[in-house]
């Protein structure tokens, strides 16, 4: 496919773009990422089957809910970037669980802060973060951290460990995300920033919530 015609650029936007079932600023947006940067034909399949597999996650995340007639296509490209460039499954729910806010209209949280906070996070971290949401119903808002790693670790336990824990915290303190309590013992709660954070990487199924 020679990237250069914009009716081959067209063919592939709506190619990726209907597994969502595109709403036209998406649409436009993957439009519009593809014509900026997809010249490479490698490069071009990656980031191909890397949208398409967000794109299948983020419809998986709202089905049963009422999606938008229209959305910013701003918004959706500072997603789409990068979102397009990660194929790891970590990586790529977290971008599909924004996509899908967006869809839904429940991406007031959606932040240029949140997505530089994400692009940033390594592996690890990705999947600590991710974990996060379920700690906290384990533990309300005061986290210790041996709660956090009992809870992490256990389901994780083949992907990370303490330390992996211990150095995504406190890369996230370093952010602005959580705040350290105590010492004696170690634990941690969350900002308003970083409940946010939490908010945007966790698509909520059925509950409502206040943004």
């Amino acid at each position: 496919m020679d990237l250069t015609n914009p009716e081959s650029l067209e063919q592939t936007a709506h190619a990726i773009t209907s597994v969502a079932q595109a709403v036209p600023g998406l649409k436009d947006a993957v439009y519009e990422t593809i014509s900026l940067v997809w010249t490479d034909p490698v490069k071009r399949r990656r980031r191909a089957k890397n949208l398409e597999a967000e794109l299948r996650m983020a419809e998986e995340m709202i089905k049963g809910q009422k999606r938008l007639d229209d959305i910013s296509a701003t918004l959706a490209k500072e997603v789409l970037e990068p979102a397009m460039e990660e194929d790891r499954e970590e990586f790529q729910e977290i971008w599909a669980a924004l996509l899908a806010r967006i869809l839904v209209g429940k991406e007031k949280i959606i932040s240029r802060k949140i997505i530089e906070i994400i692009k940033e996070c390594d592996s690890h971290t990705a999947i600590i973060l991710s974990s996060l949401p379920e700690v906290l119903e384990d533990t309300r808002q005061n986290m210790i951290i041996e709660e956090i790693v009992e809870v992490i670790v256990n389901k994780k336990e083949d992907i990370v460990d303490i330390d992996d824990v211990s150095i995504a915290l406190r890369w996230l303190e370093e952010k602005g995300c959580l705040k350290e309590l105590g010492r004696s013992p170690v634990s941690y709660t969350t900002t308003a920033l970083g409940r946010k954070l939490l908010q945007a990487v966790t698509f909520p199924e059925d509950k409502k919530e206040t943004e």
